[in-house]
């Protein structure tokens, strides 16, 4: 199934060669959820991002749908 990705900030690094725009179009199996996308782009889940899927919060087991625009952005700290 076909989904779309934006990776946001320092995500941006780990965009396939080619992306424009901090965005990549993928194909995911069947059954993927919010928290499988990371790993594709070698974000680690320790590194707790956080996922919006169609504009609105993910949690890391809300299943992926075709056509999806899964948003991923890094934890921000700040004090």
């Amino acid at each position: 199934m076909k989904i779309v990705v934006k990776l946001h900030t320092l995500y941006r690094k780990y965009l396939p060669e080619g992306s424009t725009g901090g965005t990549c179009r993928m194909d995911v199996p069947e059954g993927s959820k919010a928290g499988d996308v990371p790993g594709h782009f070698s974000i680690k889940l320790t590194d707790r991002p956080v996922i919006f899927i169609n504009g609105e919060k993910a949690n890391l087991e809300t299943p992926l749908r075709e056509s999806d625009e899964v948003s991923v952005f890094p934890l921000a700290g700040g004090g």
